[in-house]
């Protein structure tokens, strides 16, 4: 069975000074909590053969767990317990605030990405937070406080602003008798999270240039799309599977034979392209992104592009639009393949407005003509609709780190626990678990004659796992 809790509150309703704050509390909700000591949010379910997740995004914060039926009653539990119990003491703040940090320095060592993410985006989106990155700035994860935290996890994480979805075996009574017994006393006085700032539209060209070190160019174009509840959102599923190829949701890269492909990789341009389409609940951005030699002229490659573009908004056939709305069926089809997706799946429709958007889109997109494909193309990729950045590598200059950077370099290493506690004194350990954990199994472990050997762990529930460790890795390589 999966369980997922989903609360309608990310990036978008972060404040200047408090970027990030959604993404770091995600983190702190699988530390501890008033009930639950640390790592059993996590290890307890990894001890059943489980699997948990989490995310943000710009619109919903999203927890995922997934275990046999048999532990339905904890999994239920513990989503209560991350509404409004998580703990926000200084130390574990601290610890945190390195794993979100680091986090956020893995995904800038692609300077693409800090181009597009953190550049672009914001040329784009001018008004509306969608312009701001969903780990927030790097100054404002140095400097956030347990308490600014604390104010905003308690500001939204609260019934009313929760989907809690479920999803696999068990039985639907019993089902919600545990969910009225651990929610049925959870507060419903969440701040609303529904945006009024609307994005004034564009009407010229936006365009910037990143510096920096790097291994390839790179360049990307933003467009503004239609949200999910808007009519035309299937048809820029199906426009999206025609230049690049068929998908749900999503980045991917474009298929091999598929008109961007065809213009950039095909032609020796480009080493790659990808295409992105967004599922916001409020009006978005369509990209696309093309990655190149170090070398590459991007200007030459930005014109080629304009030319699948322009060309989509004139001569897309019906037999294309055809194959595509096949393949973005096929995508949805294929990505509800287990309990956990599709209990996100689910969850995060009903987020944005309704559960049911999901069979009305997929029943729309099968209805999508070649002329609503080239309506579109023609108005997303209009001249004055565009936001393109180029990313232009360059040798990265030896830096010795002075001044206000190195203030900001210290500020960003955590201190010693002695040294938290005496800065935030009074720090309460929190009671041990009172939930009644259900035993763990015996676990057999035996040598056969020839060698193999075998574990086993029975637990309750209908899955069988099976792994198989073969001790022939890397370290087996012959020298060189």
């Amino acid at each position: 069975v999966s369980v997922q809790a989903l609360y309608r509150v990310g990036s978008r309703n972060e404040r200047p000074g408090l970027t990030g704050a959604a993404h770091y509390i995600e983190h702190m909700a699988f530390r501890r909590t008033e009930r639950i000591n640390k790592g059993d949010l996590t290890n307890q379910v990894l001890r059943w053969g489980g699997r948990w997740s989490g995310y943000t995004s710009y619109d919903q914060t999203v927890y995922n767990q997934h275990a046999p039926s048999a532990y339905l009653d904890w999994l239920i539990f513990t989503e209560r317990q991350r509404m409004r119990h998580v703990l926000f003491d200084a130390e574990s703040v601290e610890l945190e605030r390195t794993s979100v940090i680091s986090e956020l320095r893995q995904y800038e060592n692609a300077p693409s990405y800090t181009m597009a993410e953190h550049r672009l985006r914001r040329a784009a989106m001018v008004a509306h937070p969608y312009g701001s990155p969903i780990m927030g700035w790097v100054s404002d994860l140095q400097t956030v406080t347990p308490s600014d935290l604390e104010r905003f996890y308690r500001d939204y994480y609260a019934a009313n602003n929760l989907v809690l979805t479920i999803v696999g075996r068990f039985d639907e009574a019993e089902a919600l008798a545990l969910v009225h017994k651990h929610f049925d006393d959870a507060p419903g006085d969440g701040r609303p999270t529904r945006l009024r700032t609307v994005e004034p539209e564009q009407s010229g060209a936006r365009r910037i240039v990143h510096r920096g070190p790097g291994s390839a160019s790179h360049l990307e174009l933003l467009v503004h799309a239609p949200p999910v509840s808007d009519a035309r959102y299937p048809a820029l599923l199906v426009l999206d599977a025609v230049l690049a190829g068929g998908k749900a949701e999503g980045r991917a890269a474009a298929r091999s034979g598929s008109r961007l492909n065809r213009a950039l990789v095909a032609t020796g341009l480009a080493y790659g392209v990808s295409s992105e389409v967004e599922l916001p609940e409020y009006p978005g951005l369509h990209a696309i992104g093309v990655s190149a030699a170090p070398d590459a002229d991007l200007a030459t490659i930005e014109a080629a592009l304009d030319r699948a573009l322009t060309a989509a908004t004139a001569d897309v056939t019906d037999a294309e639009v055809a194959a595509a709305i096949r393949q973005v069926l096929s995508a949805f089809a294929l990505r509800d393949d287990s309990n956990r997706a599709i209990a996100d799946r689910l969850a995060r429709f009903e987020g944005i407005g309704s559960y049911t958007l999901l069979p009305r889109i997929v029943d729309a997109v099968g209805q999508v003509s070649a002329a609503d494909v080239r309506a579109l193309a023609a108005e997303l990729f209009a001249a004055d609709r565009r936001n393109v950045g180029w990313f232009v590598p360059q040798d990265e200059p030896a830096m010795t780190m002075t001044g206000q950077g190195a203030a900001a370099s210290q500020a960003a290493t955590p201190a010693p626990p002695a040294e938290i506690a005496q800065r935030h004194p009074g720090t309460v350990t929190p009671p041990a678990a009172r939930l009644d954990l259900p035993e763990l199994p015996a676990i057999s472990l035996t040598t056969r004659p020839n060698g193999l050997t075998v574990g086993m762990a029975p637990l309750a529930g209908v899955l069988v796992h099976v792994r198989v460790r073969v001790e022939a890795g890397a370290l087996s390589d012959p020298s060189g």
